[in-house]
């Protein structure tokens, strides 16, 4: 199985025990997937080329907190709130 496909298994998963929305099309799962291999294989050199931002400004270029936000289920949108986004 490649890597591709078994983030595609994750988040079904995710799906499937109640953490992702069930209405997420696959196209976004599947851009999902995309996002995450630039984000850990690539961001380094992405960021010397494009943009060449210092570490702690790359950092803050390529993280997004509430990236998942939008695919969770209302219930883990709370949790991720509580966790993430209150404690800070």
């Amino acid at each position: 199985m490649s890597r591709k496909e078994e983030f595609q298994v994750i988040f079904k998963g995710f799906q499937k025990n109640n953490i992702f929305r069930n209405n997420v099309p696959d196209f976004i799962l599947k851009s999902l997937t995309t996002q995450i291999f630039i984000i850990a294989d690539n961001w380094i050199i992405h960021n010397s080329l494009a943009f060449k931002l210092n570490k702690d400004e790359a950092v803050n270029h390529y993280v997004d907190p509430d990236g998942p936000v939008p695919l969770l289920t209302e219930e883990q949108q709370n949790l991720y709130e509580q966790k993430y986004i209150l404690e800070s």
